[in-house]
């Protein structure tokens, strides 16, 4: 089963611009946001914090060309939920190419077997959409929550 971009992003799931210390205080913030709008239980608030935090520790999730993906499998969770932060100010993720990451697509997955196979076809589905000079620097540079969908191709 697909698990694209379009299937766990939405308008309610992007920040702009958000203030942040480090990555682990964006991790916070980005699983707060999901909490407080609904797409996290507030019963698995910890379980996925502690999920991502812990992936992030044990490897860091900086891709290239500004990208980070942190990510954690949670058994709380019963559907793979996504938030999106554009930053203002680059944050260290460990990127592969040495790179401070603007663009950070945060995402908790069930702890199951179909959740860790559906976790690879939503990384896939990042990547193809990253590697798109277009797509990175409309992301990157938009100026509302809108401009980020289309750009992605996610229907908000």
């Amino acid at each position: 089963m697909s698990c694209p971009l379009d299937g766990v992003l939405a308008s309610d799931r992007i920040l702009l611009r958000p203030p942040t210390a480090d990555r682990f205080d964006l991790i916070r913030r980005m699983v707060a946001h999901l909490v407080a709008n609904g797409a996290i239980p507030s019963t698995a608030a910890e379980g996925a914090l502690a999920a991502v935090v812990s992936r992030e520790e044990e490897l860091a999730t900086g891709l290239e060309a500004g990208l980070a993906v942190p990510h954690g499998f949670c058994a709380q969770v019963s559907e793979p939920v996504a938030a999106l932060a554009i930053l203002e100010t680059p944050v260290d993720f460990d990127a592969l190419d040495g790179e401070p990451s603007r663009c950070v697509l945060l995402l908790v997955e069930p702890d199951t077997p179909e959740g860790r196979r559906r976790h690879l076809d939503f990384l896939g589905d990042v990547a193809e959409k990253w590697s798109q000079t277009q797509v990175r620097k409309v992301v990157m540079e938009a100026g509302s929550v809108d401009a980020v969908l289309r750009a992605l191709g996610v229907a908000g």
